[in-house]
This record gives structure tokens, sequence and C-alpha cells, in this order.
């Protein structure tokens, strides 16, 4: 029975087995329901020397060095990334999001990938034209490694954590490390329970007033809409959730992207619920269309404060999409609304502009749903804020082109 836990792959080397069974044992110690029981990392380390499963810099023939990306000062090394405490931050398609804090006092973000199918080169290439994509509300690429049997990035940490972290708080969920579980592991648990959460076992919820919220989903929409300009507007971010998007210290929202999906043949496992667009469920492909209703989805919890799969009083399983046209129908528009926000009420008029550019954006046809551009100038009416340099080029172009086509 105990055989069935480890890689076939594995077995077929008895000679390894005693040190096999020693290292799942360290892996339940770190898994422990009781944080006391825990190991210290540092002892995790001494263990795994102990048994001569560490080294892989030296060992493998395929491990290949941390990569700083362009002029990036590095603060950290390969070893610090291997053998740190990673908090879970959320799962995409592509692989699961860390938050780590390393000894030096930084923090950071990795995300572990998962089996891409892509070579080195490939890898490398990619990532040159994603570094090329720079925007103010666009997290910043700063490392990357790549070996056979672990590929993962590494971007700034924002220090306000994510818009899922404000809104609906940290999920506590046992700290994991990247040579434990497999990827498909941890995407599986991570998805369940940042959608199967009850709100008891969250912390560090950030009340955000309306201006912030806004503020947020502005700036969002404007590096979504950079993504979507790049390779003559036809790259899409394939992963939009309120996980994915980053709050800095001026309360900016700014998206985590790798761009990697345009890898994937097919996804490799069912969509994250409530985020998925009806056609993705259907027909397995992402679009810049699929992108559009993702972000709908985190525009309606910014308005809501609720994520988007919640259990009604019955225990049942709803859809924030579904929630929301159930109240509608009843005409109970501030009902939709989060509590935090109806002290806002001389805002409610910008809130209903919102709900219906959220609402247009997770219309069931994706050809009814608005581009990237359109969000973002609408969005920054409502807001008052100013076009950002790009909004204002996409109008100046779409005044030009009337005298510019014969």
């Amino acid at each position: 029975m105990v055989a069935e836990i480890f890689d076939k792959s594995l077995l077929k080397h008895p000679s390894i087995k005693e040190d096999m069974v020693k290292m799942f044992q360290i892996g339940l110690k770190c898994v422990s329901k009781s944080k006391k029981k825990r190991p210290k990392m540092s002892e995790v380390v001494k263990m795994l020397d102990d048994i001569g499963k560490v080294n892989p810099v030296i060992h493998s023939p395929f491990e290949r060095k941390l990569v700083i990306v362009g002029d990036a000062i590095p603060t950290f090394e390969l070893t610090d990334l291997l053998f740190v405490e990673l908090e879970v931050l959320g799962a995409g398609y592509c692989g699961t999001y860390y938050r780590a804090k390393l000894e030096n006092g930084n923090t950071i973000v990795v995300m572990r990938l998962r089996d891409v199918p892509i070579s080195f080169k490939e890898f490398q290439q990619h990532l040159e034209v994603i570094r090329g994509i720079r925007h103010e509300n666009i997290v910043e690429l700063r490392a990357y490694y790549f070996s056979r049997h672990k590929r993962f990035l590494v971007y700034d940490y924002y220090n306000q954590g994510s818009i899922f972290a404000a809104l609906h708080g940290t999920v506590e969920l046992i700290l994991l490390y990247l040579y434990i579980l497999s990827i498909y592991q941890l995407f599986i648990i991570i998805e369940w329970v940042l959608s199967n959460f009850d709100g008891e076992t969250t912390t560090g919820k950030k009340p955000l007033d309306w201006e912030t919220r806004l503020k947020i989903a502005v700036s969002a929409a404007r590096g979504i809409a950079h993504i979507h300009r790049q390779d003559g507007g036809k790259l899409m971010h394939g992963d939009i959730k309120s996980s994915t998007i980053f709050i800095n210290q001026e309360k900016y929202g700014a998206v985590i992207y790798s761009g990697l999906d345009k890898f994937m043949t097919k996804l490799p496992v069912m969509p994250a619920p409530g985020y998925c667009a009806p056609e993705v469920m259907d027909t397995q492909k992402m679009s810049q269309a699929s992108d559009i209703y993702s972000f709908g989805i985190v525009l309606l919890e910014l308005l809501t404060g609720k994520p988007s799969q919640d259990k009604t009083d019955d225990g049942l399983v709803i859809s924030l999409v579904d929630w929301i046209k159930s109240v509608l129908l009843d005409e109970l528009t501030v009902e939709v609304f989060d509590v935090e926000l109806l002290r806002y009420l001389h805002d409610k008029e910008a809130m209903v502009q919102v709900l219906q550019i959220a609402l247009d954006c997770v219309a069931i046809i994706h050809e009814h749903r608005p581009a990237m551009p359109e969000i973002v100038k609408k969005l920054e009416e409502i807001s008052g804020f100013n076009p950002s340099n790009e909004s204002s080029l996409e109008d100046l172009l779409e005044d030009l082109l009337p005298t510019l086509t014969p």
C-alpha cells in the first residue's frame, strides 16, 4: 500500500527505497496539523542532508543556475528559494503562487510552474519577451529557474498583498515547500480551499474604501489592457483572478503575468471555479474574451466583498454571478454591494455604473463583452482619474483612423 504513494519511476530503484521512506516521513512532519510539531526549516534541511538528497545543483546535469532578469540587483540565491517557507497565495493554470520571506528580510513572489511543455531555449526566449512587457500595473519579473524537475519564476512582492487577501483574508493553509508535493496535487488542494473556505479560516482582511477599490480596478484594467495590446493585439493573460492581482503601497493594482498559457495545448486541470468563462468550460481554450470575463468577476468581488464562489445558507455552492443575478431580479441593487461600501452611498451612482461594466464583462456570449481599452476608458471616466498615456493614444488613433483610411 505504501508503494502506491511514491512515483512509479522511483520504484524502479529499490536501492533508494529506505531514503524514499525517510523523505516521506519528513514530508508528513512538515504538514502536521499542529504548528508546534512542524520542524524548523533548518531542521528539514539537516534531515534531508542526512539522507543525501539535497544539493541539486551539483548532482543533476539538468539543473541550471538561477537567472537574474535584466538589470535587477540579485538579493537572493537559488538555495534561498529552495529552502524557505512559502505561504500559498493562489494557484493558476500554469503554476502556484507563493509569498516567500527570505532570511535577509526581503519578500518575493515565487511562481512554481506546472509541467509546461517547453524547452529551455523556448522558455528563455519567451521570458525575454515577457520582460519587455513593462508597465506600472504589471508585476516585475526578477528571476527564473529552469531544470527538468523544477521551474519557477520570481517576481516583486507588493506589500499590501492581493485583492483576494484584502477582501477575503489570508487562508490559513499549511506552509508548503518547493520539493514536497507534486504541482498537480498542490493545484487541486489550493483551488479546493480557495473555492470552499467559509471565512472563518481566514485572517488579515483589510477594509477598502470605495476610492481605493476604484483605483485598484482602473489600474488593474490598465495592466491587462497593456498585455492585450502586445504581439499585434493577440496576447492574453489566461489567469486573471483576485489572487493574481496585487496591491502596492499607493493602493494601485498590478497584475502578475507569465504568458506561459500559450504553450498549453489544453488546460491541464479544470479551470478555476467562478472565474472561468462558459466557452472555456466547453472548448478548453482561453482568449482575450475569457480574460475579460475573469476581470468582470474581479470587479464583482470588489463591489460585493464576496468570493467568486460562496455557500448559501443551506450549504449549496453558488457562483458570484448567479447570486448577483438573483438579487437584481428583486431589484435590490443596494443589497449587492459590500456592507463596507454602504457608508459611501453618495457614490452609489458610480458603484452602479461599475456594476454594469462588470455585468457586461460576464456576458454569456463572448462577442457581447467589451474590449479592455473600452473598459479602461469607462472606468477612468467614472473614477475621474486622468487617462493613462496608452488610453489617450487609443483615443487619438480612433479619431485619426477615419482620416487615414481611404
